[in-house]
This record gives C-alpha cells, structure tokens and sequence, in this order.
C-alpha cells in the first residue's frame, strides 16, 4: 500500500494530510498528490493554487507536452501509449471543468537549505 502527503502552506505552515492510494508507483502518487491537491481547492472554492513540487515529470508534461499529448491520442513522441494517461486526463479535466489557474513552483527535493519550500517539502514526503 502506498501513501501520499500533502502540505499546506498559508500565512504559516498547515499540518500535512495523508492518504492511502493503493498501488505503489512513485509515478502514481505524484499524480495522486496533485490530484488531491486541486480537489482541495475545489471543495474550498479556491479558483488559483501554486503547486510547489520537487516532480519535474507532471510539471513539465502539463506545462510542455500536454498539447502534444493530446494531438498524438494520449501517445508519446514514440507513439507507445503515454504512462498513466487516464489519471493524467482526469486532473487535466478536474483543472478545467472548475476553471483552476494552477501555477508551478520547482522547489529542490531533500535540500538542506532551510526555509518554508524545504518544510513543506519534508512534510509532504
């Protein structure tokens, strides 16, 4: 069974959440935490959301590759079938049907440097 963790950060630091997801894939729990991320949002009404994450692969995907995505099927460059696409279209469609401005901070993962990013980064994982 495996688990993720979420941190919130508001004026101070909010304790961290965690939630079982089953499978364990460090692939699918990036995606889950994202996806719990924004649901959040949602049941809170927020309509913005900076998601800070040490996971290049989502951030990167969602921001570069999404509209290749989409043009080639949900297949990669390769054209071999994109890795957990059904997960990554339901937070694409969780984003849009509530029209959420999600902004991506890349923050180092396990850094030694002290601050709120390193916190919230210990928390979560």
């Amino acid at each position: 069974m495996a688990g993720i963790g979420n941190a919130w950060m508001k004026d101070t630091l909010e304790p961290s959440a965690g939630y079982k997801i089953g499978t364990q894939n460090s692939q699918v729990a990036e995606f889950m935490s994202i996806y719990q991320d924004i649901l959040t949002e949602v049941h809170h009404k927020f309509n913005a959301l900076v998601i800070m994450t040490d996971y290049d692969y989502f951030r990167n995907g969602l921001v570069e590759q999404l509209i290749n995505w989409k043009n080639r099927g949900m297949l990669c460059a390769n054209t071999k079938p994109l890795k957990h696409a059904k997960l990554i279209q339901s937070i694409v469609d969780l984003m849009n049907s509530n029209e959420m401005t999600i902004y991506w901070k890349k923050i180092r993962g396990h850094s030694k440097i002290e601050g709120p990013d390193k916190t919230g980064n210990d928390l979560a994982d």
